[in-house]
């Protein structure tokens, strides 16, 4: 059974994926006046979806608290944040699927599936209960363990800071491409700092905080081992 902090951030993250997409959508959309594809877009029925947006947490977090296998964890961490920011995307039209909103849910996807595959990896759990291995195998085997989490942290950390950089400037150029207006690209430039915001919380929370967690725990077995 998946512990409470790990099934209370999976849900947040589904949590932000989901509304960050939909209260966006809700708020931008209807400002943007000079829009190259689409008029204002007002919404009269969007409010229904960022109103749901508590459930998918909610379901998120009971859903993880009963399962047990690691593949059921694995994919549950994911799937209820698939069809609920899937169904959204086509809520908004005339836009179908809403890019924004299947971005923002892609996003999220991505990051509750890589914080589930590194929480439910037992490399650690497996070097402890391996006693039958000579002492010296095991303890060359928890040194390479704890510098490849160490590795995965710090490659993890340096690599989303790079595809921040790179992240800015793709959505500088699109803002250039999908309006005509200094006030309308200023608007996707906020919009684009809370996106940045929001996912840079989920990444420190999730994959940093894991690969963290795993590289703390085997330097401690490493230390049990030599003493």
């Amino acid at each position: 059974m998946a512990d409470y902090s790990f099934c209370a951030r999976i849900a947040l993250f589904n949590f932000i994926g989901y509304l960050a997409g939909t209260l966006t959508a809700y708020v931008l959309d209807p400002s943007l006046e000079t829009h190259v594809q689409y008029p204002p877009r007002r919404y009269k029925f969007g409010w229904i979806w960022i109103l749901l947006s508590p459930v998918l947490p909610l379901c998120t977090y009971f859903l993880l608290r009963n399962l047990e296998s690691s593949w059921s964890i694995l994919i549950a961490s994911w799937a209820l944040l698939f069809v609920f920011g899937g169904a959204a995307s086509l809520g908004f039209p005339p836009e179908r699927p809403h890019v924004g909103i299947f971005g923002y849910t892609f996003g999220g996807v991505l990051l509750s599936f890589l914080t589930a595959a590194l929480h439910v990896n037992r490399s650690l759990l497996d070097l402890t209960q391996n006693t039958t291995a000579p002492f010296e195998a095991r303890l060359e085997s928890v040194k390479a363990t704890v510098l490849t989490w160490q590795m995965i942290l710090v490659y993890g950390f340096v690599g989303y800071l790079a595809f921040v950089i790179s992240w800015v400037y793709v959505l500088s150029v699109i803002a250039d491409f999908t309006v005509n207006s200094k006030r309308d690209r200023f608007a996707l430039g906020r919009a684009a700092i809370f996106q940045i915001c929001a996912v840079s919380i989920c990444v420190v929370l999730g994959p940093l905080f894991e690969a963290y967690s795993k590289a703390h725990a085997a330097v401690g077995l490493l230390l049990d081992m030599r003493r």
